[in-house]
């Protein structure tokens, strides 16, 4: 759902609302879908299923932290 449009900078920023519940999919999702791409690097050898979910989730917050931009000034 579109939350509304706002500039800051001059740049237009879109703003999402979405429920917790929705967020948390999201995430899940993202890390999931990471995960199993690790293990078919791996070319597919068992045994590795939390190295792979923790792999993901760090490579999830280390993105996620470097692409945060502040727009509490806005």
């Amino acid at each position: 759902m579109l939350g509304g449009i706002r500039k800051c900078s001059g740049i237009p920023v879109i703003t999402v609302e979405s429920s917790q519940e929705r967020h948390q999919e999201i995430i899940l999702s993202t890390i999931t879908k990471r995960a199993y791409q690790i293990f078919e690097e791996r070319e597919r050898r068992h045994g590795f299923a939390l190295d792979d979910w923790l792999t993901a989730e760090k490579e999830l917050w280390r993105e996620d932290d470097s692409n945060v931009t502040d727009f509490s000034r806005c």
